[in-house]
């Protein structure tokens, strides 16, 4: 919150553990702190998609499948972040890319969804409005900038 007054998102991924941290503490902060948009990711988003739909933020829910693409819409979510074969961190266990992943959640989905992985020019920002997304996630490409605080190699 110190580095900007505009509204700003976070990423909240519920992943699997034997002893899984407390989602419901980290829900918490995020709306006493006035967060107006979560993604989330990994595991079924129910619990927190209806929490967070309550206090009127905005949930976008990364998926690798069309199939939990359709769940997330069903449960509520606002937007998809459909994600390609093409997106780092953990893309499914399908292999399926962004051409095929994107072309197919246009034919399906009934809510706004953006582009994942592998996106880091115009022409594939161009790519992906042609397919469907109404927009895309870069994060290698900001990463990458001068102005990054990540480490320079």
């Amino acid at each position: 919150k110190k580095l900007t007054n505009k509204p700003f998102g976070v990423n909240m991924t519920l992943l699997p553990a034997l002893a899984p941290p407390d989602y419901g503490a980290y829900a918490k902060v995020i709306i006493e702190e006035g967060v107006k948009i979560v993604e989330t990711a990994g595991r079924n988003p129910a619990k927190m998609i209806k929490l967070f739909k309550k206090h009127d933020i905005i949930v976008m829910h990364k998926c690798v499948q069309v199939k939990h693409a359709l769940t997330a819409q069903r449960l509520g979510a606002d937007v998809i972040s459909m994600d390609g074969f093409e997106c780092a961190g953990h893309p499914g266990e399908k292999d399926v890319g962004n051409f095929v992943l994107l072309a197919a959640a246009a034919k399906k989905l009934k809510i706004p969804f953006i582009a994942s992985g592998g996106v880091g020019t115009g022409k594939q920002l161009a790519a992906a409005l042609a397919l469907g997304a109404e927009g895309v996630n870069m994060g290698t490409r900001f990463m990458a900038t001068i102005s990054s605080s990540s480490p320079k190699c």
